[in-house]
This record gives structure tokens, C-alpha cells and sequence, in this order.
């Protein structure tokens, strides 16, 4: 089946590789693709080489903190919204000021409310509804087609009718 839509995708930044699976069901659950980077240093390049629609980012982390990752974030495509994620309650209020929305570790529900006002997911009936079209269009293509079929072979027997009844009548008057 050919897409009729594109999810919008998710870059999820996280050390701790449990929290990244757990996010990625979630959110593909939700409707979104996802992407997943264990750092800052590798989230960098998924970010900027990919249409990212929005960002799951952690702010405790080894090598760049969250913070420096979305000041980085914040240069390459300042409209993406980004969503820090942390156990930490205390963010540093610059750090705050780089971000969208700051959602405690845990908040599973909260994470995809706030996500979605911010990148609306085509929800669980986008692809029910593309297949509907799908099928709705090859439905036509094939009710046209059945159209031509019959028209010809409408056609076909009035020329047949034509030549048994000429070639009937022919041989009664002969």
C-alpha cells in the first residue's frame, strides 16, 4: 500500500536505553515515527540531516548535557519544538529557556498531550482512512474499466447481431 500520509518523526535523545525503547513504543503508538540517540554528540547529526518534526530530549547526560544540546538544536532549526525530559526537578531557568515545555521522567501521558499540541500525529485512524482511499481508488479504476469491457462488448454483439441478421435475411431473399 502506497502512504498517503508521513507520520511526523520524533528525535528522542537519552542516555539510558530502557527510557528510549519505552519512548519509542509510546510514541509510535501515538503516531509519530521516532528516531533514538544515546547522546547529544549523536543526536546532532540525526537532527540536522532529518525532517524532524520534534525533539524528546533528556537533560542529564555524559558528554553534552540537554541543555547544550538544545542551544545547539535551537541554532540549526529554531522552530522545532523541543521537549525536556528529566528526573532532575531543578533545570537551570536558561536551560528552561531553550526548551518548549519540561515534563518530569515518568509522565508518559503528559509527554504525548504535550507532544501533540505541539506536532499533531495523523492518530490510529490515519492509516484505516488511507487504506479507505486506497481501496476507494482502485475500486473506480476498476468500475471504469468494467465500464469500457462492457461498452465493447456491447459493440461487439450489435456487430454481430448486424452481420447474423443481414447474413440471415440475405440468405432468405436469395
Amino acid at each position: 500500500m502506497a502512504e498517503l500520509f508521513e507520520a511526523p518523526l520524533i528525535l528522542c535523545v537519552d542516555d539510558n536505553q530502557r527510557g528510549l525503547v519505552l519512548r519509542k513504543v509510546v510514541l509510535e503508538s501515538a503516531g509519530y515515527r521516532v528516531l533514538l540517540a544515546c547522546s547529544g554528540a549523536d543526536a546532532l547529526p540525526l537532527f540536522r540531516n532529518n525532517p524532524v518534526g520534534g525533539v524528546v530530549l533528556d537533560y542529564r547526560m555524559p558528554g553534552m548535557d540537554g541543555g547544550e544540546v538544545a542551544a545547539e538544536m535551537r541554532k540549526l532549526k529554531p522552530a522545532i519544538p523541543i521537549l525536556m525530559l528529566s528526573g532532575i526537578v531543578e533545570i537551570p531557568p536558561a536551560v528552561l529557556d531553550l526548551v518548549d515545555k519540561f515534563i518530569a521522567k515518568g509522565a508518559v501521558t503528559s509527554l504525548v498531550d504535550e507532544l501533540r499540541k505541539r506536532v499533531p500525529a495523523p492518530g490510529p485512524e490515519a492509516p484505516k482512512r488511507a487504506q479507505r482511499e486506497e481501496s476507494l481508488a482502485r475500486s473506480e479504476k476498476l468500475v471504469a474499466r468494467s465500464r469500457e469491457i462492457l461498452m465493447t462488448s456491447r459493440r461487439l454483439v450489435g456487430e454481430n447481431r448486424r452481420h447474423i441478421y443481414s447474413g440471415f435475411g440475405k440468405n432468405e431473399t436469395e
